[in-house]
């Protein structure tokens, strides 16, 4: 080892070291620093406080963490005793399920002896709505008690009555036919007119006991699946809905045109057929009955099969207002014939109103044809 002395300061001199160890006593800042671990330098005076510092900060983000976790597991603790007492019927309770939306003394009677001294149909309140549970108190008890004229004994009460509304499911038979049924109650229909098909139905909870079944659909929307709400209604006036994915169509008796016919046509009873099958609309815009087309015209032209509307005839007018007449006197002996003005438009056979149009005044008339009409006297 050989030494190499350097002007300078003594923290600037260096020791190279040739082969071996250094010589003994030789030593600089530079070599010390290589020669003092991370113990070394936690336990260097220095640097102490900021060591103790730094496991200061630790020692209190441990005990926050230890903390919160600890609020959490309370808060859940918490919750779940919350959550179980009702399923586990503390001390005391009784659970009652109607199966109407009445709670009446023969509901408690079924749980409690003493109420049988009691009418059965007496009624206490109105059942909770469905999925919902009312306590009732052993308190309400003793007072429905006494105000029914019963000696009730508090130690032989419950603590509380958990009372709730029992269910059922909905079935895809059942659906089927309550919609039908209400469809043609909604629209005057016959049940058998009417057709429902359900698609994806999947069993939906209900209230027991008797419920009416409505449903709200236009007849616009048939022969094709629709959203189709189902609403149900108890007897406490409490209701829900229900949406059903349904296809609904309407059969029925409607006339065809059995020949292409030109506008202003006066219809004939050859003019059209009768066909039975499903309706394309709503059944009050197309013809049942050829009564309905006796002296009708077309307002616009019919191809040959193509529906007859309601929309598409105008009633055919013997006689239009401002039209002149002969107005006949026709009796046993004598016959009159005066010159009258129509004063309302009419068909043959039908009543209307005349004027005569040499007295000017105003009479009754029956239309006989274009030209003359009937009456009974001539002022």
């Amino acid at each position: 080892m050989k030494r190499f002395k350097k002007s300078g300061s003594p923290a600037q001199a260096r020791v190279i070291q040739i082969g071996g160890e250094p010589r003994r006593g030789a030593s600089s800042p530079l070599a010390a620093s290589r020669l003092i671990s991370t113990p070394g330098l936690a336990a260097h005076p220095k640097l102490q406080p900021a060591c103790r510092h730094k496991r200061a900060a630790a020692n209190d983000s441990k005990a926050i963490v230890r903390s919160l976790l600890l609020l959490a597991w309370l808060i859940s603790i918490t919750f779940i005793a919350i959550t179980l007492v009702p399923a586990t019927q503390a001390a005391g309770a009784i659970r009652l399920a109607l199966e109407h939306d009445r709670l009446t003394a023969g509901d408690l009677a079924q749980i409690i002896p003493e109420w049988k001294a009691v009418a059965p149909h007496e009624r206490l309140g109105f059942a909770p709505l469905p999925g919902i549970e009312r306590r009732v108190s052993r308190g309400q008890l003793l007072g429905w008690g006494k105000r029914l004229g019963l000696d009730l004994q508090p130690g032989s009460l419950p603590d509380f009555v958990l009372v709730s509304r029992r269910m059922r499911q909905l079935r895809e038979a059942e659906a089927t036919t309550a919609l039908a049924a209400a469809i043609a109650e909604r629209h005057g229909l016959a049940a058998a007119q009417v057709r429902v098909r359900l698609h994806d139905f999947e069993a939906s909870p209900v209230p027991t006991g008797v419920l009416r079944l409505d449903a709200n659909f236009p007849l616009t929307q048939l022969n094709e699946p629709r959203s189709v709400p189902l609403r149900w209604r108890d007897g406490g006036g409490r209701s829900a809905t229900i949406w059903l994915s349904a296809t609904v169509s309407i059969l029925g008796r409607y006339a065809v045109a059995a020949d292409s016919l030109e506008v202003g046509t006066t219809l004939e009873r050859v003019d059209f057929v009768f066909q039975t099958g499903q309706l394309p609309g709503d059944p009050k815009k197309y013809i049942t009955t050829p009564e309905q087309v006796a002296g009708m015209t077309l307002k616009r032209p019919l191809k040959e099969g193509e529906p007859l509307l309601h929309s598409a005839l105008a009633r055919h007018h013997t006689v239009r207002r401002g039209d002149l007449l002969e107005l006949q006197l026709r009796s046993r002996a004598i016959q009159l014939r005066v010159p009258g003005r129509a004063e309302q438009s009419g068909s043959r056979g039908e009543t209307i109103a005349c004027r005569n149009l040499e007295s000017g005044q105003r009479i009754s008339a029956v239309i006989v044809d274009s030209k003359h009409a009937e009456v009974e006297w001539i002022p």
